[in-house]
């Protein structure tokens, strides 16, 4: 069976700048193309594509599990010590989780640590 090797998240953002800066100056990201109304994003193996959608319904208003992704990291810990010092708002704090990296139902961006089934240590930032 083929492998999946990458995955590209597809977000709508109200204000493609004000996102594309977020995602760039705070969360480490790289552009790698922009085209009219849509910016390529990438950190590590995590790819997004967001679009300019003033109308979409802020994400931080969706309250189900349809908008959101586990980043795994190598490091969870420094990841979040370096969102921390960039003042990235985070929904809940670096936490073990008895569970194998579960959602949980206010989270809409999440990194996890390598997970086993007893330990999971995940973090939620908001996504805006």
């Amino acid at each position: 069976m083929p492998e999946i090797i990458a995955s590209t998240f597809v977000l709508a953002v109200n204000d493609l700048e004000t996102s594309r800066r977020f995602y760039i100056d705070q969360l480490g990201f790289e552009e790698s193309l922009r085209v009219d109304g849509w910016s390529f994003l990438q950190r590590g193996a995590c790819r997004l594509r967001i679009g300019d959608c003033p109308d979409a319904l802020p994400i931080s208003q969706c309250q189900d599990h349809s908008w959101f992704a586990y980043l795994h990291v190598s490091d969870a810990a420094a990841l979040y010590r370096e969102l921390l010092a960039k003042q990235v708002s985070i929904w809940h704090a670096l936490d073990d989780k008895p569970w194998a990296c579960a959602s949980s139902p206010s989270s809409r961006l999440m990194a996890t640590a390598s997970c086993s089934a007893k330990s999971c240590a995940e973090f939620a930032l908001v996504q805006r």
